[in-house]
This record gives structure tokens, C-alpha cells and sequence, in this order.
């Protein structure tokens, strides 16, 4: 059974928060240097070195009084309020208050204005991913391959000839089996 969770794919997968850079950002593939990440706002890529802090949705949590809550139950208390949600630039107060009408229970000497204005920032960004009106297990597909980008178009590299085919083939093989390399 828990093997099924598993396979089953979590809407947050593949979604980061990255420490000094605005937004939400999908991860695209890992290197040796870092990440190669998108962010959902503009679609940008760029590389994120391995020494930034990069934090994954999926395991981020929210201080309750009961112990933590995850983020993505943060977000389905949140949804059925998406209309009222206020400004990112709300007051402390305000916010803290509305955050506390969609979890009720969230620690408030550990939950400061600050974390709610980010969880609120990051909900309104993800909350475009998935669909207002389809519950959030059956958006789980759409979430973890995010929007559908229309592919650029890419430029077609000119076949090599034959005699080039050769000539690099035989640059190659001089470059590895040179006497020089033989006697190092």
C-alpha cells in the first residue's frame, strides 16, 4: 500500500523554492555544478549553483500547535479562499488573520508574517498550475509536468559529409593514441 503512494505523483514534485530569487522555479535535470531549474512566472531557465539553498515544496511544512502540517495541506485549506486572498504587500495583521481563518491551528510565535506572505506568494503562483475547480489528487499530473510550453523551434545542424565524418574521426583517434600520450 505504501508502495502505491509512492508511484502516485505528489502535486508539488518537482516544484522549488530557491533562497534570494523570487517565484517558484521547476526543476528541469541535476549536474555536476547544480540545478537547471525554470521559473513558472516567465519560463526562464538558468542554472542554480549546488551551493545555493534550494528548498523542494514537497518537504516544506508549516508549524501548527498539533505539529506540522505540509505545504500541500496548507494549500487545499487555502483554495476555497483563493478569492479573498489579500495582498502580498497586506499588513502583518491582516494577513496573519486570514491566514489564521484557513489554518486555524497555525503556531503563532513560530509562523511570522513573513513565512504566511511567502506561502501566500507561492500558493497565488501555483495555484495557475493546477485548475480552481478540479480537486487537488486530480491535478497531481498536471502539476508535475506543469504547463505545457509550446517546444521552440530548433535549428537543424547540417549533416557532415563523409570526408568530414573521416577527418573528425581521425582527429579524434590522433588526439587519444599519440606516441607522445603513450610514453606519459
Amino acid at each position: 500500500m505504501q508502495e502505491e503512494k509512492e508511484k502516485t505523483a505528489h502535486p508539488l514534485d518537482g516544484l522549488l523554492a530557491i533562497g534570494g530569487k523570487p517565484g517558484l522555479f521547476r526543476l528541469l535535470g541535476n549536474g555536476k555544478s547544480g540545478a537547471l531549474v525554470e521559473s513558472l512566472a516567465d519560463g526562464k531557465r538558468q542554472m542554480v549553483g549546488a551551493s545555493a539553498k534550494v528548498s523542494a515544496l514537497r518537504d516544506i511544512a508549516m508549524y501548527t500547535d498539533a505539529g506540522e502540517k505540509p505545504l500541500i495541506e496548507v494549500f487545499e485549506a487555502l483554495k476555497p479562499l483563493v478569492a479573498t486572498l489579500p495582498s502580498a504587500k497586506a499588513e502583518n495583521a491582516e494577513l496573519l488573520q486570514f491566514f489564521g481563518t484557513a489554518v486555524p491551528n497555525f503556531d503563532r510565535e513560530k509562523v511570522y508574517a513573513s513565512d504566511v506572505r511567502k506561502v501566500l506568494r507561492w500558493f497565488a503562483e501555483w495555484s495557475t498550475l493546477a485548475p480552481a475547480e478540479a480537486p487537488l489528487e486530480a491535478t497531481a499530473e498536471s502539476t508535475a509536468e506543469g504547463p505545457k510550453a509550446k517546444p521552440k523551434p530548433k535549428a537543424k545542424a547540417a549533416k557532415p559529409s563523409e570526408a568530414e565524418k573521416t577527418e573528425e574521426t581521425a582527429t579524434e583517434a590522433a588526439s587519444f593514441s599519440t606516441p607522445e600520450n603513450d610514453r606519459a
